[in-house]
């Protein structure tokens, strides 16, 4: 698989690209029609195990649609349109192909409750990214998977907001009023915007 996207036997998340390819924009854009043409050519046995695995690579992929270099986006979005398809995930299929990128993450959040756990612990990642439009992708969904959570668990919404699940992401969402409300008092009013 492609380097930033590879998926580790028993790994719950796929990590950004590693800093050598953050400056390559064409090694981000080759990596990425890798996958997708490994997901558009999965048949048999195999589609199944792809299938499984095929879950881990929708965040990053989402989040590269942001990225700095417009080659590097389309190829995620084409991507995410293949990982879409072989899930057999119509209306996230649907929300790429009218480009709707923003109900995209909604849908992503909305499948599982304990999949958007994962992608909000894969996001965090983002936050240390070396592209500012990668990080800013990763503070709205975070501020998007981060609602469920204010009435229901303040306690873990209070630890990312700290900081204390990412070494760069309690500072960051903290400096970011309006995603995540910072008063956890709920008598306080404070709403996420």
């Amino acid at each position: 698989m492609a380097p930033g996207l590879h998926i580790p036997s028993g790994s719950a998340h796929v990590p950004p690209f590693p800093p050598c390819l953050q400056g390559c924009s064409r090694l981000r854009e080759l990596s990425i029609c890798l996958i997708r043409l490994l997901l558009v050519s999965v048949f048999g046995r195999d589609r199944r195990r792809m299938r499984s695995k095929t879950w881990d690579l929708l965040l990053p992929l989402f989040f590269h649609m942001s990225d700095q270099s417009r080659s590097v986006a389309e190829a995620s979005q084409e991507a995410l349109l293949a990982a879409a398809t072989l899930l057999e995930w119509e209306e996230l299929r649907r929300l790429l192909e009218t480009r709707q990128m923003w109900r995209v993450a909604g849908c992503l959040l909305e499948r599982s409750r304990k999949r958007a756990q994962r992608y909000l612990h894969q996001s965090l990642r983002y936050l240390q990214d070396a592209q500012v439009p990668l990080q800013e992708a990763a503070v709205r969904f975070i501020g998007l998977a981060a609602r469920p959570l204010r009435g229901k668990s303040p306690w873990k919404l209070q630890q990312i907001c700290r900081g204390e699940e990412g070494a760069v992401a309690g500072g960051m969402l903290l400096a970011t009023e309006g995603l995540i409300p910072l008063s956890l008092d709920h008598s306080s009013g404070s709403a996420a915007g």
